[in-house]
């Protein structure tokens, strides 16, 4: 617990580097903590992955509310279309490579993402009022941009939104409820246990390095009485005392 604990402040420290200001970083928080309700997704994973797509996002230009919208968007479809947790980090990687190229290629949306959502390339040439074959020509001249990406986001967002929190709160997505709730256990109790578990750390650490310390010592020792006394005499009283001990 108090490792996980550990994990999950290092993944805030992160997004608070660069969410931007306070407001953001808050609101960010808040915008994980919503989606993990919505879709039964633990925070842990959501966290990590709302993080790299900010990064992304912001040096694009845009801002945690385009995060926000854009994250909802790509997890809620997963979701919806029966994907796995696996499936909703590869997708949402492939946006945040969309986010840092500053355009939409053809490898993201047809393999990254639409191999995880089902329909991906139709959907977007919806959103953007094209046919397919005259986004397959777009995307050839790199002229597909970030604005319509959004627009992609926007339509996802209202087709699979409210049919990905069904899914979540059905029976079928009991056990990953059941994960979201152990794991918010785990990060309420964590940081009761973690100054106790940086203890037995610390106290583990120094143990194995006095056993070190002691393992060398003994063997400098072994040397010096080597050297001074020869190996023959060494072996003998090593022979006598097992004589002995027989």
């Amino acid at each position: 617990v108090a490792s996980f604990s550990a994990e999950i402040r290092l993944q805030e420290i992160a997004l608070q580097g660069v969410a931007g200001t306070g407001n953001d970083y808050a609101f960010a928080l808040e915008a994980i903590n919503k989606a993990t309700k919505d879709v039964a997704i633990p925070t842990s994973v959501l966290t990590r992955e709302f993080t790299k797509l900010q990064a992304s996002v912001q040096g694009a230009g845009g801002n945690v509310q385009d995060t926000d919208k854009t994250f909802r968007a790509i997890v809620a479809s997963i979701r919806a279309t029966g994907g796995s947790i696996e499936d909703v980090r590869s997708a949402l990687t492939a946006t945040a490579q969309v986010f840092s190229k500053g355009k939409v290629s053809a490898e993201e949306l047809r393999q990254q993402i639409g191999e995880r959502l089902p329909g991906a390339f139709t959907l977007f040439a919806e959103s953007i009022g094209k046919t397919p074959a005259e986004l397959d020509k777009a995307l050839e001249k790199g002229e597909v941009s970030l604005q319509d990406f959004m627009k992609f986001v926007e339509l996802l967002l209202d087709r699979y939104e409210k049919d990905a929190k069904k899914i979540a709160s059905g029976p079928e997505a009991a056990g990953d409820r059941l994960k979201v709730v152990l794991e918010n256990l785990k990060k309420t109790t964590g940081p009761i246990l973690a100054d106790i578990g940086a203890s037995f750390q610390t106290f583990a650490a120094e143990a194995a390095t006095a056993i070190d310390n002691l393992i060398k010592d003994l063997g400098k020792l072994g040397r010096k009485m080597e050297e001074k006394f020869g190996g023959k005499l060494l072996d003998n009283a090593i022979r006598n005392v097992i004589i002995q001990e027989s």
